[in-house]
């Protein structure tokens, strides 16, 4: 009986620095997870707001690295419900009312039932503050919530399984 692959959801940041060479050891690390997804070892998803982000990128070369990265990658609609659940997040200031993209990736993962958030955004999005509280409002509204955490962390229990 083959394990049931993690599903992961790949936020912004990871794509972003698989292709800046400003640091390194995180370049290795976003690789890594477009390895693992390659080889089948993980679910990956993204979402619209993903892909927003990334074709916002004024380089050229760069915007076209990503959207070739992630063009595999299943893309999850932003729905009303989605956004009904992110605006809760706003409303409950678990993210500033500008970060609407912030809470639109969590949201998005969290009501597909996601089992992973992989970021590197750690002044929103992967930080105690943020998990304690999208827990309390998806306890409350009778989501799931996803493991927010570091690539690093994803890559470790693949290759520890």
């Amino acid at each position: 009986m083959e394990a049931r692959k993690p599903t992961v959801y790949i936020e912004t940041t990871v794509p972003n620095y698989a292709f800046s060479g400003q640091y390194p050891e995180r370049q290795k690390v976003a690789r890594e997870v477009f390895k693992l997804i390659k080889k089948r070892v993980i679910r990956p998803f993204i979402s619209r707001a993903v892909v927003d982000e990334l074709a916002a990128t004024p380089n050229k070369t760069q915007r076209a690295g990503f959207l070739k990265i992630i063009e595999e990658i299943e893309i999850l609609p932003i729905t009303k419900e989605v956004r009904e659940l992110a605006q809760k997040y706003l409303d409950e200031s678990i993210f500033p009312k500008k970060k609407i993209l912030d809470a639109q990736h969590v949201a998005v993962a969290s009501v597909n039932k996601v089992d992973f958030i992989i970021s590197w955004n750690f002044e929103h999005i992967v930080r105690v503050k943020t998990r304690e509280l999208v827990e309390a409002v998806n306890t409350l509204l009778g989501y799931p919530t996803p493991e927010i955490v570091v690539p690093e962390e994803v890559i470790y229990s693949a290759h520890h399984h």
